[in-house]
C-alpha cells in the first residue's frame, strides 16, 4: 500500500490519483500475469 501512494502522489506531479485506482491497476496486472502463467502449466 505505500508503494501504491508513492506513485499515487508521484505519476501525476500536481494532482493525487485515489490510492484505490492505483491499487486496482497493480492488482490487475498480478492478476492477469498469475493467470498466464497458470495456464502455461497445462
Amino acid at each position: 500500500m505505500i508503494i501504491s501512494d508513492i506513485v499515487a502522489r508521484i505519476i501525476i506531479k500536481p494532482l493525487e490519483l485515489p490510492i484505490g485506482v492505483v491499487t486496482a491497476v497493480i492488482g490487475a496486472i498480478v492478476l492477469i500475469y498469475l493467470m498466464k502463467k497458470g495456464r502455461q502449466r497445462l
